[in-house]
Formats: C-alpha cells, sequence, structure tokens
C-alpha cells in the first residue's frame, strides 16, 4: 500500500531538489551573495578558477584534501588526475543508465561519484551525486535535473583541478 502522497511526490521532485541544492549552496556560502536568479543555479558558487583571480572559490578545497592524505602533495596530485579521468568515465556511465531508464546502476554509480568526490573534497559535487542517488532509487522525475547539475560541475571541477595541477583543459 502506497504511503499517503505518494502520487504526488514525483510531481515536486524538480521542485525539491532545486530547494535542496540551493539550500546546500546557501549553506555553504553563508546568507552573503548567496542572491541567486532561480533555484535551479546552485552553481553559483562553485566558479571555475581562473589564473588572473585565484580568489574565487573553487570547486573543491584543496587544503582540505591535502590535510586527508597527510600532507603528502604528490599523493594528492596522483588522487587528483586520476579523479578527472575515472570522472569522464563516470560522467558517460551516468548519462547511459539515465538514457537507459537503469535507475539501479545509475543509483551504484551516483553513489561511486559521491565518495570520491568527497575524498578529494570537492564542495557540490558530493550533495549532487547523493541527491542523484536518491532520486535514481525513488526512480524521481527530478533524475534529468540533477545529472545536468552534476554535469555542470563536473566540468568546473575539472577545470579548478587541470589548473591547480597545470594540466591540459579537456
Amino acid at each position: 500500500q502506497p504511503s499517503p502522497g505518494a502520487e504526488k511526490a514525483p510531481e515536486k521532485a524538480p521542485e525539491k531538489a532545486a530547494a535542496a541544492l540551493k539550500a546546500a549552496a546557501e549553506e555553504e556560502r553563508g546568507t552573503e551573495g548567496s542572491r541567486t536568479t532561480s533555484p535551479y543555479m546552485p552553481q553559483q558558487g562553485c566558479n571555475a578558477m581562473s589564473s588572473s583571480s585565484a580568489q574565487l572559490e573553487t570547486c573543491f578545497d584543496y587544503t582540505k584534501a591535502l590535510e586527508q592524505l597527510g600532507g603528502d602533495e604528490e599523493m594528492l596530485h596522483n588522487m587528483l588526475s586520476s579523479f578527472v579521468q575515472h570522472g569522464k568515465n563516470a560522467m558517460g556511465k551516468l548519462s547511459a543508465h539515465k538514457d537507459s531508464a537503469d535507475m539501479v546502476k545509475l543509483g551504484q554509480e551516483a553513489h561511486s561519484l559521491k565518495g570520491s568526490s568527497s575524498f578529494i573534497a570537492a564542495r557540490y559535487l558530493p550533495k549532487l551525486a547523493g541527491q542523484l542517488e536518491k532520486a535514481a532509487s525513488d526512480n524521481a522525475e527530478g533524475v534529468p535535473y540533477l545529472l545536468g547539475q552534476i554535469l555542470h560541475q563536473f566540468s568546473l571541477l575539472e577545470k579548478d583541478i587541470a589548473l591547480r595541477l597545470k594540466l591540459p583543459e579537456a
């Protein structure tokens, strides 16, 4: 027997996802400077770092990631490089699983991305991946929106890592 309101949940999934993303983005930034023109723009807090303005918030916390590895900078650089390579593969798998409507595999891939992006101290990607994992398990309508946000955040994160490691950008 479905729970009360179960039939209404899929209709509100995109709105719930957008509100949760906006709240997460505002929580990360604090209330100052958190004005957005749309709840569908949580990526505003994560800007690709440019060489002329290294003051912008990046998509990952280099210092935190380095601390998690006991200060081993060479190991961190190897992990970040590996994350980008595996992340590109993961983005393709996420899209393929969404296209084939394989929500089980989509959720598993999102779970894996949540863990790996947390380990490198990504700011927004772990939360988005966790939300996608939940949306996939609920077979929610918010899956396409969340996947779009993940693809966007990965692109920004990839650029930040390339700049930090002075790698050629994809």
